[in-house]
């Protein structure tokens, strides 16, 4: 698992818990996928201790979207190539995981994204890049 010298990504995750809790974490391109370690910050219930690491592989990311918004937090959403392929992360939507960025980490997503989609598409199963939506 060698991390490469790219960007990495701080974000946060409210909607799969309807704003009754939490999530908070990073995100790192390695060779083969990108990496997101997470952990519960806020529950209305005991929070649980511990962290979550896992690894969507290229192989299994249809697409990457990055679409800011004028006042709350961008979106960055990876699709999938399958429903297996997302089926344990913390997500309403069964093709797609979805976590948010601050605005004042906006240009460190579309950096992120950049050199996400460029290894993305060089990978055997890569798909075609899609650039940050204004």
């Amino acid at each position: 698992m060698n991390t490469l010298a790219t960007p990495v990504i701080h974000f946060f995750c409210e909607e799969p818990f309807k704003r009754f809790a939490r999530i908070e974490g990073m995100a790192t391109i390695e060779e083969d996928g990108i990496r997101f370690e997470y952990a519960m910050t806020e529950s209305v219930s005991p929070t649980p201790k511990g962290s979550v690491s896992k690894l969507l592989r290229f192989s299994d990311i249809a697409a990457i979207e990055l679409r800011h918004h004028w006042i709350s937090a961008s979106k960055l959403r990876f699709r999938a190539r399958s429903l297996k392929a997302v089926d344990s992360y913390p997500t309403t939507d069964p093709c797609a995981f979805e976590v948010e960025i601050l605005q004042t980490h906006k240009q460190d997503a579309e950096d992120f994204v950049a050199a996400a989609n460029l290894l993305l598409t060089g990978h055997p199963a890569g798909a075609t890049p899609v650039t940050p939506a204004a």
